[in-house]
């Protein structure tokens, strides 16, 4: 939803209008990455979720490094306008990218303690 309400931005005519199409933007970014940081921490096993929680950290840094330069080549290219579009297409092609591999099944392993062929599996019980 961030994307799909970055697009209009560039649709202004005007700084009035500009305001009214940034607030939508503007009110989803917060509960965005709020949203992402609880879910991040909320499916990462304790055990690995500092590392998790480390790994998400630095995809939204990779992700604000990679898109200012992209959005200001869309800028010189085309325009403010182009800017807004660029950088809400990014936003929306990432959801689409992540709601692909959320539907992958999950990757089954297995337990040391239900192997037979562990050595220690009866003494792990």
């Amino acid at each position: 939803m961030l994307g799909l309400v970055t697009i209009p931005a560039g649709l202004a005519h005007d700084w009035r209008w500009l305001c009214v199409a940034g607030c939508g933007a503007g009110l989803l970014a917060a509960p965005t990455l709020s949203a992402l940081s609880d879910a991040v921490s909320r499916l990462a096993p304790a055990s690995v979720r500092g590392e998790a929680t480390g790994l998400q950290s630095s995809a939204l840094g990779a992700g604000f490094a990679l898109g200012v330069p992209i959005v200001g080549g869309a800028i010189d290219t085309s325009g403010p306008a182009g800017g807004f579009a660029a950088a809400g297409l990014a936003g929306l092609a990432a959801a689409l990218m992540g709601w692909l591999l959320s539907r992958r099944p999950p990757v089954r392993t297995r337990s040391v303690r239900s192997d037979p062929s562990f050595i220690g599996a009866s003494d792990a019980r």
